[in-house]
């Protein structure tokens, strides 16, 4: 049986090897990724699109000459301004993904659509509008932080405007070397942004992968050491804003050594295996975490949870390993494999810290293994009240 943290790094092993050529993962990973994209590009996003506006706002000032241009300008101006607004909350609020890939893509339509309403477009080719052209789609490809599939979708929408706006400068507009430059443009962007976002994809990849491996044990699956201090830390400062309860307990397994010498190391491995297996099962909360503490111990974090439900967890916790009556013949106590836990629970406030919970857990865990193992005992507690 595998754990969660298990079966997510070899989704993303899976995902590696299959490639990202399609530019698409399975549901979970691409939910991750876009999310993880929007976060590290967002202010990128967000200064190159008010840069774009000003640009665009320039360029149709200086060649919207047709009758009522003024009133052209202020309503494209007065469009792209409000998409800009739309497309930077959409970048700000990280955890609205939808708002920030459908404002962005609002936007970048918006501003390409000004192309085929300036009439200098379809008869004249000089420079400036193909160096600014060109930078548009540089802009609407690498830049805006859009997926590759919206921008092709914008570059359609587009390309239709462009040959439909009007028939008899439409001929003109083809048979001009302004068309060429244009589709010429249009391939190489689309080249280039396929070819960003495969490699974003794949250092996405490899990123998870290797923070998969640093943060999971890789004998048991489970989160390790540095991710339980992590997340202590953090729910730490969580209770302290919700003012609840935290609560860890400390597992050690009775007489793992002796059972090493007697079974060897394959079996001692397996037998942690299976322990940690079993602990996942009592830390099924969001907030719960179980990680491997180092050696033949374990720990877990439970987060809102009073003392006489701290003790009865505890208690099952005792329990259930020994009902998975793995032989210990070398056990001093019993001929099965048991464990001692030593738990702690606090009312979390800024005045107090981490270390006191780790120290207090740890110091009932003692108080259990000094008193005959195979039991829980709650830090503040008399050992007979454990009892």
């Amino acid at each position: 049986m595998k754990t969660a943290h298990n079966k997510v790094y070899d989704k993303l092993g899976s995902q590696y090897l299959r490639g990202c050529i399609q530019l698409h993962f399975d549901t979970d990973i691409e939910s991750l990724f876009r999310h993880h994209y929007d976060a590290t590009n967002r202010f990128v996003k967000l200064f190159t699109t008010h840069i774009v506006l000003l640009v665009a706002i320039y360029y149709i000032t200086q060649f919207i000459t047709f009758p009522g241009s003024r009133l052209a300008v202020i309503l494209l101006s007065a469009l792209l301004v409000l998409s800009v607004i739309l497309a930077s909350a959409g970048i700000l609020v990280q955890r609205l993904h939808i708002l920030s890939r459908v404002s962005l893509f609002i936007f970048n339509l918006l501003f390409l659509l000004t192309i085929p309403l300036l009439s200098k477009m379809t008869t004249s080719s000089s420079i400036s509008q193909h160096f600014i052209f060109f930078f548009i789609l540089l802009y609407t490809y690498i830049f805006s932080g859009l997926i590759w599939r919206d921008c092709i979708a914008i570059s359609l929408i587009v390309l239709a405007c462009v040959l439909s706006f009007n028939p008899e400068r439409t001929i003109i507009f083809i048979q001009s070397d302004y068309f060429i430059f244009f589709l010429f443009s249009i391939v190489f962007c689309v080249g280039a942004g396929y070819y960003k976002e495969f490699q974003n994809r794949q250092f996405f990849l490899i990123e998870e992968l290797l923070s998969q491996q640093a943060e999971t044990d890789p004998l048991t699956g489970i989160p390790n050491r540095r991710t339980l201090n992590h997340h202590l830390v953090k729910l730490w400062k969580q209770a302290c804003r919700e003012k609840k309860n935290l609560a860890l307990i400390l597992v050690d397994i009775d007489y793992f050594k002796l059972f090493n010498d007697y079974y060897g190391h394959i079996a001692g491995d397996h037998a942690l295996k299976r322990i940690a297996i079993e602990l996942t099962h009592h830390a099924r909360r969001p907030l719960d975490l179980v990680a491997r503490y180092g050696g033949e111990e374990f720990a877990l974090l439970l987060y809102d949870i009073d003392a006489n439900a701290l003790s009865e967890h505890s208690n099952k916790i005792v329990t259930s390993i020994a009902a998975l009556e793995i032989p210990h013949e070398a056990s001093k106590i019993t001929k099965k494999l048991t464990i001692s836990c030593g738990s702690r629970l606090l009312y979390a406030r800024p005045n107090l810290s981490v270390r006191k919970l780790l120290a207090d857990a740890d110091q009932a865990l003692y108080s259990a293994k000094a008193h005959g193992r195979n039991q829980a005992v709650i830090f503040g507690l008399s050992y007979k009240e454990n009892l």
